[in-house]
């Protein structure tokens, strides 16, 4: 199964993108930078992957994908 999240708001910049699923990491524009971390730890724990790409002043979008057999557990 694949997911995809796509929003509008002011993206992230480039240099922060290999990070942004790092405990703690997080943009000038404020968070916690725990979100994305929760985020993966969670996907992986199901086997699955997450993906990010985003353009600073054109939003972000998050893939992730889960193994088949979970949706029919």
């Amino acid at each position: 199964m694949k997911t995809t999240i796509c929003d509008t708001g002011t993206g992230i910049v480039p240099e922060l993108l290999p990070f942004v699923f790092d405990r703690g990491v997080h943009g000038k524009e404020g968070g916690t930078g725990y979100g994305l971390a929760i985020c993966r730890d969670i996907v992986t724990a199901y086997e699955g992957k997450i993906y990010i790409e985003s353009q600073k002043g054109k939003g972000t979008k998050v893939t992730f994908t889960l193994p088949a057999i979970l949706l029919s557990a």
